[in-house]
């Protein structure tokens, strides 16, 4: 069995691009430890990605697709507090990941 792990439907990887951290703990700049939480956004790229997921429309459920890619940088929240505790994981190259849910993405930046 491999250690690495597939996302499913609507779930994505992302590597949260900053500069400030030192393993799983990250670095507030200001030196608040709560200055991380009260950022609007933050951007990663995208490490990996599920099937994209569904609406939960009562006419019938409709997939709703991603509108990025392995890859690319995103912008994304955490759309509850401290929702990231937990989520942050080892990815296979030893290096810490968050796992997101799709809607939680909310930008593409263009190269």
């Amino acid at each position: 069995m491999s250690d690495f792990v597939t996302p499913l439907r609507g779930r994505i990887v992302i590597r949260e691009l900053r500069a400030d951290r030192t393993g799983l703990i990250w670095h507030p700049v200001s030196g608040d430890p709560n200055d991380r939480r009260k950022e609007r956004s933050h951007r990663g790229i995208v490490m990996a990605m599920g099937a994209p997921m569904w609406s939960s429309e009562k006419e019938g459920a409709v997939e709703c697709p991603h509108g990025f890619k392995v890859g690319d940088v995103v912008h994304y929240v955490f759309w509850e507090h401290l929702a990231e505790r937990g989520r942050t994981t080892i990815w296979e190259d030893g290096e810490p990941v968050v796992w997101m849910t799709q809607s939680e993405i909310i930008a593409v930046e263009e190269s």
